[in-house]
């Protein structure tokens, strides 16, 4: 494979490309372009000249004004050109995050600050709960019948017990409660929770 800077207006799209993408998320790459820089080349087929990989990357890349990019050839027939576009565009292929980017974006976010975290639309790859209005304040506990309240258990390593108990006393050392509820785990618990849910809102 052959790899050399060339003119953007050199390249053509192929016609048949299956990937599109929505203008906020061509805005999201812009930015991402803008941030960090072409860092991975545009594929491209020497025989018909068409864009095998990278053709979203082209689109931003020209509207933001740029005039060159780097490219890496191939040299494929027809047919093998198409099932490479489709292989580079494969989302079964490229695997899936596991249970430690929540983690790890969090630290991104707590790092480039919340509007570039946004821009970049790493917070779309933010795991999604359901919707949940936060509490204006705590509800009562009734005596007698259970409802409408719950018992909720959870099973943790011990570190991450130490970890949600210290999270609960700063929740308390916040202030009262509003109510009449006296459940203070509980409503240190939803005063956490109605924390995220406001950074996330």
């Amino acid at each position: 494979m052959d790899r050399e800077v060339v003119k953007i207006s050199s390249l053509k799209a192929a016609p048949y490309n299956p990937r599109q993408i929505s203008g906020e998320a061509l805005a999201g790459l812009s930015k991402s372009l803008e941030r960090w820089g072409v860092v991975q080349e545009v594929v491209a087929n020497k025989r018909t000249g068409y864009i095998v990989g990278g053709h979203q990357r082209v689109a931003a890349l020209k509207k933001m004004g740029v005039k060159e990019v780097p490219v890496v050839w191939v040299d494929l027939d027809d047919v093998e050109e198409k099932a490479l576009n489709v292989a580079l565009n494969n989302p079964h292929i490229s695997g899936e995050f596991d249970d430690t980017i929540a983690g790890l974006l969090t630290e991104i976010r707590d790092g480039i600050g919340p509007d570039d975290f946004e821009s970049l639309m790493l917070d779309d790859l933010l795991p999604q709960g359901e919707e949940v209005t936060p509490l204006d304040d705590m509800p009562d506990l009734p005596d007698g019948d259970k409802e409408p309240f719950q018992q909720m258990t959870f099973t943790l390593h011990d570190e991450q017990a130490e970890q949600i108990k210290a999270a609960l006393q700063i929740a308390k050392d916040m202030g009262a409660f509003e109510g009449p509820n006296e459940n203070s785990n509980g409503n240190a618990l939803a005063r956490v929770c109605e924390t995220f849910l406001t950074m996330r809102a």
